[in-house]
């Protein structure tokens, strides 16, 4: 979410929901909201993978919620189970 342009974000949703009729899964964690988090001293890698992007996150997020149906993931899975039985084991 913090590397991507939202155009790839919204590209990539679609994609999944549209093309592959998936519904798409996305996961953020919940300091990558804050970006006025305190900042550490680090190795210039680790300030790159923690602290890069942290700004446009909230826009990011805002953009897609309104772009496009979330739901709790319990739901996506009891749906997904109703449509396709899944087997676990194979004789």
């Amino acid at each position: 979410m913090r590397f991507l342009p939202p155009g790839i974000i919204s590209h990539g949703i679609r994609r999944i929901n549209n093309i592959e009729l998936q519904p798409a899964v996305v996961y953020i964690h919940p300091w990558e909201i804050d970006h006025r988090q305190p900042r550490f001293k680090v190795r210039r890698l680790t300030e790159v993978r923690h602290y890069a992007g942290l700004s446009g996150v909230e826009d990011k997020i805002k953009n897609i919620l309104s772009e496009f149906k979330f739901g709790k993931i319990s739901q996506v899975i009891t749906e997904s189970l109703a449509r396709q039985p899944v087997s676990y084991f194979s004789c």
